[in-house]
């Protein structure tokens, strides 16, 4: 994927509203192409934050699993327990073989659901495996 095709698909509204409702009170850097990730600390407030870290370079973004009072201040304050207000349950499913995965995940999901477990996001993770998380 070129840089204009990464800038476009992260300047659409409905990518930018998502990402931007699921940021708040997380900690976010930006990935680049070389794997390398963006200055700790980060987060995304405004939908301009996210395409200014596009400009920037970043193609990827991970969101921390841990939900922060303030996610800044994790910079000034080594006890992030004090800073810690919840987080959410991530199950990584791996399997040698990408149809065993989706299958275990398929099943892992009803199971979810049929305990009355909602609003559950599955992510493919690029390999053999989903994520599946859980607020």
């Amino acid at each position: 994927m070129n840089l204009k095709e990464v800038y476009d698909y992260y300047s659409r509204d409905d990518v930018k509203n998502f990402i931007v409702n699921f940021c708040k009170n997380r900690e976010v850097v930006g990935v680049f192409r070389s794997a390398a990730y963006s200055k700790r600390p980060n987060v995304i407030i405004y939908p301009k934050d996210l395409t200014e870290m596009v400009k920037s370079g970043a193609v990827a973004f991970h969101g921390s699993v841990e939900l922060w009072d303030n996610p800044m201040n994790l910079k000034l304050d080594s006890n992030y327990s004090r800073h810690r207000i919840g987080w959410d349950l991530l199950i990584d499913l791996d399997c040698k073989a990408f149809p065993h995965g989706k299958l275990a995940t398929q099943v892992f999901l009803d199971g979810l659901k049929s305990l009355g477990i909602e609003n559950i996001s599955v992510k493919f993770t690029g390999g053999k495996g989903f994520h599946l998380g859980i607020p």
